[in-house]
């Protein structure tokens, strides 16, 4: 039995889309998708190698992975607009590289503990992957210009990363930067972050972080942590925002601080007399993540994984 290339196309297609919409639906898979933009022009290479494939071997494979592509495209577009309706991803082709600013710090060996001190103006911000490097980043948009530097001591790095208040810029309602960083795996990393009205993605699974101190305006923030560091300490000014934050589930995890105005799922979670929250798990453990949130009228979701 002979199957079309057209057939595999749309099977994979199908499958690939429903079981993304099916795992995100179920909080299995932690990302947006929404970066598969960036790679809209592989669409024409695609084209181009089933046109050249033409009557050979190599055309139903070729099909099967567009059809997966298309099905990821599909899923990071509806994903996207759905979580943050009010950050614009994409820029026109006049001003998409109007400025670029990129940010590199070899790494030193004798580095072990380095702390990032961030301050973010309005767009995307993530963070996510190793790097080789101590720190890299790409910054891009209207107008970047940001103050970059690094200062060493001892085993100690501190990495300063200011956005300059002035040169932020919004035409419109249309947001025009967009912030990747990745950091090294080897530091045990505290990380300072003030966020102004974005949309973050912070995957921090690939690092050892003892501390992160977060304060945002009108953000949509997702948090990722890792089980690469034995206790980690998070504490959270919210403005009026949402934040998501993942951690695995062989963790404790102890919540508290001031959460009045605050609505919260917490759905593995068991609330204390005292007002604050913990995991079955918590006094069994030695690893854990210690949670204190100060917010306005925001949302938490803490999700166990």
């Amino acid at each position: 039995m002979n199957i079309k290339s057209g057939q595999i196309f749309w099977g994979l297609f199908f499958l690939t889309l429903g079981t993304l919409f099916f795992f995100d639906k179920y909080e299995i898979i932690n990302t947006d998708f929404y970066f598969i933009w960036d790679l809209w022009p592989v669409v024409f290479v695609f084209i181009g190698l089933m046109v050249i494939s033409k009557d050979t071997f190599i055309k139903p494979i070729i099909g099967a992975l567009f059809g997966v592509y298309v099905a990821l495209m599909i899923f990071g577009a509806v994903n996207n607009t759905i979580s943050g309706k009010f950050v614009k991803t994409d820029f026109d082709d006049e001003d998409e590289f109007h400025s670029v600013q990129k940010f590199l710090e070899p790494y030193d060996e004798e580095i072990q503990f380095a702390d990032l001190y961030l301050t973010a103006g309005i767009g995307i911000c993530e963070i996510r992957h190793s790097t080789r490097d101590l720190i890299r980043g790409i910054a891009r948009g209207t107008n970047t210009d940001y103050y970059f530097n690094t200062e060493k001591a001892g085993q100690r790095a501190k990495i300063t990363l200011d956005l300059e208040k002035e040169n932020l810029s919004i035409m419109g309602n249309e947001i025009k930067t967009k912030l990747d960083l990745q950091l090294s795996e080897e530091p045990v990393w505290d990380l300072d972050l003030e966020i102004g009205a974005a949309k973050t993605y912070l995957d921090l699974t690939d690092y050892k972080i003892k501390r992160i101190e977060l304060k945002t305006g009108a953000t949509d923030t997702k948090l990722i942590l890792g089980s690469l560091y034995d206790v980690t300490y998070i504490d959270v000014k919210m403005g009026a925002a949402a934040l998501e934050i993942k951690i695995p589930r062989e963790f404790g995890c102890k919540i508290d601080g001031e959460m009045v105005l605050i609505k919260k799922n917490l759905k593995d979670f068991i609330e204390k007399d005292d007002d604050y929250y913990i995991t079955e798990n918590y006094s069994d453990t030695d690893n854990r993540f210690i949670i204190n949130v100060e917010g306005a009228v925001s949302s938490l979701k803490v999700i166990r994984y």
